[in-house]
């Protein structure tokens, strides 16, 4: 079963890639034309939507879109990309989906767009020696009531424990866990469980 599972993430990684990359490919080819430049359009659209689709999935589920290595590598590739189309095409939509990759990483790296990011703040926050009340501050801090993402729902399943989990409303986030131990009144360990 797990074989299985990881065999379809790679195929599936593997198909995003060669539409990621498919500009690129094209323009390898000795083709010109309007047919060309109506292709190598269409592909870069194509190449940008799996794009930023692929940091947004990764960012649902790692929480990554918080590392500047991580903003700089998908607005590196997306640029790269749209570089090459217009240096070989000329292409004007090349320079407007440049600029809409841009906005897209800036929003996701700097804007709480899903709520693991901020539950990944959370936890690495999070000290040993801490009380219940700071913990709970820096709960709070993350997720503010009445804010736009759920605050993580506490229940504690053993004495001296504190378990948050993010959404467990949300399939796709049920079983994202925090447990932290105490003892004592502090903080002494932490773990973190992901989907």
């Amino acid at each position: 079963m797990q074989t299985s599972i990881r065999t379809n993430v790679l195929v599936e990684l593997g198909v995003a890639a060669i539409l990621i990359l498919s500009p690129l490919l094209l323009t390898l080819l000795p083709w010109q034309g309007k047919a060309a430049h109506r292709t190598a359009a269409t592909m870069l659209v194509i190449s940008a939507a799996v794009l930023m689709l692929v940091a947004l999935l990764s960012d649902a589920i790692f929480g990554i879109s918080a590392s500047w290595i991580f903003t700089l590598v998908v607005w590196g590739v997306g640029l790269g990309i749209c570089l090459t189309v217009r240096l070989r095409y000329r292409s004007v939509l090349s320079v407007v989906v440049a600029l809409i990759v841009t906005c897209f990483v800036l929003v996701l790296h700097f804007m709480d767009i899903l709520p693991v990011k901020p539950y990944k703040r959370f936890f690495a926050a999070i000290k040993i020696g801490m009380t219940e009340q700071e913990v709970l501050t820096l709960l709070h801090r993350e997720f503010p009531e009445g804010g736009r993402l759920p605050v993580p729902v506490r229940r504690d399943f053993a004495q001296n424990e504190m378990d948050f989990f993010l959404d467990p409303t949300e399939s796709a986030w049920n079983a994202e866990g925090i447990f932290v131990h105490s003892s004592d009144g502090r903080v002494v360990s932490k773990q973190y469980s992901r989907d």
